[in-house]
C-alpha cells in the first residue's frame, strides 16, 4: 500500500489471521519494513502472547543476520 505495507502486515494490523497464517506457510518474508520501519516480525513479536505470536514463533523463519562483521560497514556503523 502508500504506506509500504506488505500483504503480511496488512493482514496482522487488520486482524485476518487466516490470511496472515497462509502467507507465512508460503514463506511471506515478515522482515520486510513498511515506510515507518515496522515489520511483521516486530509488529508480532510486540503483540501479547496469544495462538498468532505462538504461531509465528514456531513457524517464521529465524530473523537475518549479517554474512559477515563488516556486513554494515558500508553504513558507518562501528564493529562491536
Amino acid at each position: 500500500d502508500d504506506e509500504g505495507n506488505t500483504p503480511l502486515l496488512l493482514a496482522l494490523n487488520k486482524d485476518r489471521y487466516e490470511s496472515f497464517y497462509r502467507l507465512l506457510t508460503l514463506d511471506a518474508n515478515p522482515d520486510i519494513a513498511n515506510r515507518a520501519g515496522h515489520t511483521a516480525r516486530s509488529a508480532t513479536l510486540a503483540s501479547p502472547d496469544g495462538p498468532i505470536r505462538e504461531f509465528f514463533l514456531k513457524s517464521a523463519p529465524p530473523p537475518p543476520q549479517p554474512s559477515s562483521p563488516s556486513a554494515f560497514a558500508w553504513l558507518g556503523c562501528p564493529i562491536l
